[in-house]
């Protein structure tokens, strides 16, 4: 899958395709963060 359209639905389709293949995303270390959501 060597790129990932535009949209949320998109990202997971694609994260969803490389799990099936055993590859996965981890993260270790949070080192910025660039913006907050404030939820009401």
């Amino acid at each position: 899958m060597p790129q990932i359209a535009d949209q949320l639905s998109a990202l997971v389709k694609a994260l969803q395709y490389l799990a099936s293949q055993g590859i996965v995303m981890k993260y270790e270390e949070i080192h910025k963060v660039l913006g907050r959501a404030i939820w009401y």
